[in-house]
């Protein structure tokens, strides 16, 4: 009698450690499971960060517009996304910082390193820095652009804000390649991609640059709005103007 009972509870203690063993079993393919999805995660975010990085050293121009259509009608506007309205609030408040054109003089317009004139009617950005007497008066760098039908007349004056972002959301389903703020919707920022994405090239809009082609944002190329993204600082001035002359660096 006492052999069956020892038997009987030696088959419960067997039947309660293959139980556990095989819960541990189950809870080790769970954690493993789990573990290998952050796993997963964690490499598709690097690996979009080294992408990113790639991308910043190459200085690919890579370009785009909003749907692949000539479609200029106003129903497609170049703007910061909703998702940056607040922000957009803030700089805004900076931008009010309107300038009438013969109220500055160059030499005393602002602190910061450059100087920048637009050239509505031949769609030429000029980069100026300081002479020896701190004037304005040093061609530095040219730039091809695009400007619209919404871009600031000749004789306005603005000072950048502070907004700068690396893929700004426009309105579109479309984004821009670093963009730094003039003032309100207007940004300078690289012709817009259909995604954030190298792949995502519209390259006919690009070759529109030199001529008017957007609705009121400067754009440029990659190289060009990454230039500006990397050395402009909040405060920069901005003139627009007109002139046959192209200007003294095209």
């Amino acid at each position: 009698m006492y052999k069956n009972i020892r038997g009987l509870i030696m088959k419960i203690y067997l039947k309660i450690i293959i139980a556990l063993i095989l819960t541990i079993i189950i809870l080790c393919f769970i954690v493993y499971g789990v573990s290998n999805k952050k796993i997963e995660t964690n490499i598709t975010i690097d690996e979009i960060e080294i992408y990113s990085g790639e991308e910043l050293n190459q200085n690919k121009e890579i370009i785009t517009y909003h749907s692949g259509e000539n479609n200029f009608s106003g129903e497609y506007q170049e703007s910061i996304s909703e998702e940056d309205s607040q922000v957009q609030k803030e700089v805004n408040e900076e931008s009010k910082d309107t300038l009438a054109q013969s109220s500055i003089p160059k030499q005393l317009s602002s602190t910061t390193p450059f100087y920048i004139k637009i050239n509505n009617s031949q769609n030429v950005v000029t980069i100026y820095s300081k002479d020896s007497e701190g004037n304005y008066t040093v061609p530095y760098k040219a730039m091809i652009c695009s400007i619209g039908d919404a871009t600031p007349a000749a004789g306005k004056m603005y000072k950048v804000t502070s907004y700068k972002k690396r893929w700004n959301a426009l309105q579109g389903n479309v984004y821009g390649q670093y963009a730094t703020q003039i003032v309100g919707n207007i940004l300078f920022h690289s012709v817009p991609y259909t995604a954030k994405s190298n792949s995502a090239l519209e390259y006919w809009e690009y070759d529109k640059l030199g001529t008017a082609a957007s609705l009121g944002c400067v754009r440029l190329t990659v190289e060009d709005a990454k230039w500006i993204y990397d050395n402009i600082v909040q405060g920069t001035i901005v003139e627009f103007y007109e002139d046959a002359n192209p200007g003294p660096l095209r």
